[in-house]
């Protein structure tokens, strides 16, 4: 079926390492990751589904494409996933989401 969310990451990155700075944007010392996709019409049917809302349920997968432009993936049910959850949760109990 369709995807949540889909992230579209414009460098190679790996878990836990930044990658190199690029050219920031002329403003700002930031410079992008990539892009990302979130589906509003699946996130508000999970939301409901999981009852916790539309709202964190947007915010979750913000949260969880961040982290896949960041080189974090969970393919496999092994060390990779465990590690990006572990991210996941860190993030949440950071904010209080």
């Amino acid at each position: 079926g369709p995807r949540m969310c889909s992230p579209f990451p414009c460098l190679t990155s790996s878990p836990g390492n930044i990658p190199p700075r690029r050219t920031p944007t002329p403003a700002t010392t930031w410079f992008p990751l990539g892009d990302m996709v979130i589906s509003l019409e699946r996130a508000k049917a999970r939301g409901r589904g999981v009852r916790h809302g539309t709202r964190r349920e947007v915010a979750y997968l913000a949260v969880h494409s961040v982290l896949h432009l960041l080189g974090y993936d969970h393919m496999d049910e092994g060390p990779m996933k465990k590690q990006m959850r572990q991210r996941e949760e860190k993030f949440w109990e950071r904010w209080a989401l």
